[in-house]
């Protein structure tokens, strides 16, 4: 075994401009996990037994909402390579 993959590997211009393609579904996705996490955290509080669950699912939301704003700035910079010409 050599350690090489045999399949095509995809380079990071690649990445990003697949990134681009799905950009909108992966943003409402993340804003979707953020606002259900939300909303958990809120009804969890609701219940004695389930308080102490109800901070780590709003911590997990915080750090999803967090990620936003990393991913539009994939977005922008995948926006970049695929407006600038190939070099060969």
């Amino acid at each position: 075994m050599t350690g090489k993959s045999d399949g095509p590997r995809r380079g990071a211009g690649e990445v990003l401009v697949l990134l681009r393609r799905h950009y909108f579904w992966i943003h409402m996705s993340v804003q979707s996990v953020c606002a259900a996490c939300f909303l958990a955290g809120s009804v969890l509080t609701l219940f004695e037994t389930t308080k102490a669950a109800a901070p780590w699912i709003y911590l997990f939301g915080s750090l999803t909402f967090a990620a936003l704003p990393a991913i539009r700035l994939l977005n922008r910079r995948a926006k970049s390579v695929r407006s600038s010409p190939k070099e060969d």
